[in-house]
């Protein structure tokens, strides 16, 4: 008898192992050491030869800003006599937004990573780890992703480059290029704008595991899926930051109008922009909201 029991203990805990090595797998090849910017198997920067840079955030970010800088800022001097200011100037931000993001979204995912392992995948049942697997599988499946942030960077891309040919109307080469470039960091914010909705699913199968009743807030895995969704909030707080820093760059482009028509040009452009940033932000709020009620629930 006691062999028996022991043996169900052992299959058990193999289980609930199982289970919790394959969530693990699930969240970090969904991450990609990038918050999702980039399908799992694709590097930030791939591997040269046997050599390889350390995995520092910090060093990948200029890595990443310094290979969009010569593809899109210093090649264009080498095919014309002097690339369009406009398009200089906008691929000069796009280069400082690359490695902020690369940066950014590094860290980001490292440190909710870090708690993911360390603070809720123990202390979640192997049924529990089991169902936010498949969810995740679900909403976040390699075809769903592709598609839409494809989409949604296509759609982007081709707003974008209508929206600046207005300006430029004697360098399609160039804009092409220039929209080249854009498209890459249009893929690349879709993708982690879905992505980063993943810790929804892990508040809302809290149903079934160990809740204070009382005050379900200060449970433990609670307080522990909540400082996931605070690293996720502050990442889309430096992302728009990045976007309102885009401003200067545009205005730097306007080089034939006055200071006053650049800054009404500026003040325009900014509104345009917070609205278009509403929706991230938003978003964000409203998948908080759901995982506050989903918490708070007995």
């Amino acid at each position: 008898m006691d062999d028996i029991v022991a043996d169900g203990i052992a299959l058990t805990g193999k289980q609930s192992s199982n289970a919790s090595v394959k969530l693990e797998n699930r969240v970090a090849e969904l991450l990609n050491d990038c918050l999702g910017a980039l399908p799992y198997g694709i590097r930030v920067v791939p591997r040269v030869a046997t050599w390889e840079l350390p995995e520092w955030p910090s060093l990948k970010a200029v890595a990443v800003g310094a290979t969009y800088a010569l593809l899109f800022c210093a090649l264009p001097w080498l095919v014309v006599k002097k690339p369009e200011s406009h398009l200089f100037w906008l691929s000069v931000y796009g280069s400082l937004y690359a490695a902020w993001a690369t940066w950014i979204a590094r860290y980001t995912s490292a440190t909710t990573l870090d708690l993911i392992r360390s603070r809720i995948i123990p202390d979640l049942s192997s049924a529990t780890a089991d169902r936010i697997d498949a969810d995740l599988a679900r909403y976040f499946s390699p075809a769903r992703l592709a598609v839409w942030s494809s989409l949604a960077a296509a759609i982007l891309t081709v707003a974008a480059a209508f929206a600046i040919s207005r300006d430029v109307h004697d360098a399609p080469l160039q804009v092409i290029w220039w929209a080249a470039g854009w498209l890459v960091l249009f893929f690349t914010a879709a993708r982690s704008t879905d992505v980063a909705r993943f810790y929804y699913f892990f508040a809302k199968h809290l149903e079934n595991e160990r809740i204070y009743a009382f005050d379900p807030a200060n449970s433990a895995l609670v307080r522990s899926i909540s400082a996931v969704g605070q690293h996720i909030l502050i990442f889309w707080a430096g992302i728009l930051l990045a976007v309102a820093l885009l401003i200067p760059f545009i205005s730097m482009g306007d080089q034939s109008s006055s200071p006053l028509v650049r800054c009404l040009r500026c003040l325009r452009i900014l509104h345009l922009l917070g609205s278009w940033c509403q929706f991230p932000a938003c978003s964000q709020f409203c998948w908080g909201q759901r995982f506050f009620f989903a918490a708070k629930a007995p």
